[in-house]
């Protein structure tokens, strides 16, 4: 039986294609040798594919096949697994109305055909869909954290005295985000303070506290003195804002790149297929499939019967 993930080949040593050491067929590996590549057009041409080190790894996968028999069922094992897992998770949600988002540098080359399988008629890609979680995480807050011993730091008349120890931990903030890239002065801080519990076996109490970067004392709830520290550095990101909106110039049939020879189902031969620059693409343009539409870190796969929309705010839309 044949199975695709859940493990992944990463980028090290990655598909076989990439010539890193990798000899295991990958979906990447299929989807070069079914046509949905150019060997020299893979991550804005940064990135090389060897199309004869894909059908390698496919022969040696099936040895009793030819390679693109198995790359398609690579491909359709790898789709109905996703529309599966929609089914199980969708279970008692009504999916007539539903559209697929698709995520990730691959999610468009694949998103049009699970949702066929699911009898879904929308898909959407949006500007930021090849890099959604490395985008997700540059829209948070730049946080680090540090620990200090507060072991012999006594609070006198309800005030902890912010000694070497806080100086310490402050400088080794203000170190680390400048290393980053951003300024120190826009730093906030917040000490959590570990209380012993009341108690023998009992819970610690925590408690939270607003701090300066010179400050000198911190006053002190009643009850017992703290005996560790937590210094909470955070640095507040500015959110961006939407992308602007696409100039609607009308298409003029500069950014068709050529076609190639594409397997879009299995059992079935090789079409001619339309492939598009969607750098050069207009607001507004439409596309009928099959096509392939390219971008620098990612292929969007427009099947037969389906049609691809460049929305004015920068979104795709596949419909069918």
């Amino acid at each position: 039986m044949l199975t695709v993930g859940p493990e992944s080949a990463g980028a090290l040593p990655g598909p076989a294609s990439f010539d890193l050491g990798g000899t295991d067929a990958t979906v990447t590996d299929a989807c070069l040798v079914l046509g949905f590549f150019a060997p020299d057009g893979f991550f804005g041409g940064r990135r090389r594919l060897r199309l004869d080190l894909a059908r390698r790894a496919l022969e040696r996968l099936s040895p009793d096949a030819e390679p693109s028999q198995t790359a398609a069922a690579i491909k359709e094992t790898l789709e109905e697994q996703v529309a599966a897992a929609i089914r199980s998770h969708g279970r008692g949600v009504d999916l007539g109305s539903a559209r697929i988002l698709a995520l990730g540098g691959g999610g468009g080359l694949h998103a049009a055909s699970i949702a066929a399988k699911l009898g879904l008629h929308d898909v959407d890609v949006f500007p930021f869909s090849p890099a959604f979680g490395a985008f997700g995480a540059s829209t948070l807050d730049v946080v680090h954290v540090y620990q200090a011993s507060l072991q012999g730091q006594g609070a006198t008349d309800g005030r902890l005295p912010l000694g070497a120890w806080f100086r310490e931990i402050v400088a080794a903030a203000r170190r680390d985000v400048e290393d980053e890239g951003f300024a120190a002065s826009d730093l906030a801080f917040e000490l959590a303070l570990e209380h012993p519990a009341a108690e023998p076996g009992g819970i610690p109490a925590i408690t939270r506290h607003a701090v300066g970067a010179g400050q000198e004392f911190l006053s002190l709830p009643g009850g017992t003195p703290p005996h560790m520290a937590w210094l909470r550095a955070r640095l507040a990101i500015s959110r961006g804002t939407e992308p602007a909106a696409l100039a609607a110039t009308p298409p003029t049939g500069a950014h068709v790149l050529g076609a190639r020879r594409v397997q879009w189902a299995p059992g079935e031969r090789e079409r001619p297929t339309a492939v598009f620059s969607l750098d050069a693409l207009a607001a507004e343009t439409r596309l009928p499939g099959p096509c392939l539409v390219e971008s620098e870190f990612a292929t969007l796969a427009v099947p037969p019967d389906w049609t691809f929309t460049l929305e004015p705010n920068g979104w795709m839309h596949l419909h069918a």
